[in-house]
């Protein structure tokens, strides 16, 4: 595998991770983030 297409699995898996780890930490908060679709928020 060309060493570019590694750089970007890595990349993909770690916005992934970083998302997943988002979603978590803000779902504990028991909150959306501001302008989200889910809260009501909409900045148009």
């Amino acid at each position: 595998m060309p060493m570019i297409l590694q750089l970007l699995d890595i990349a993909r898996a770690t916005f992934n991770n970083h998302l997943i780890d988002t979603q978590w930490m803000l779902a504990q908060l028991g909150e959306e983030p501001p302008g989200s679709p889910y809260n009501g928020d909409q900045n148009d």
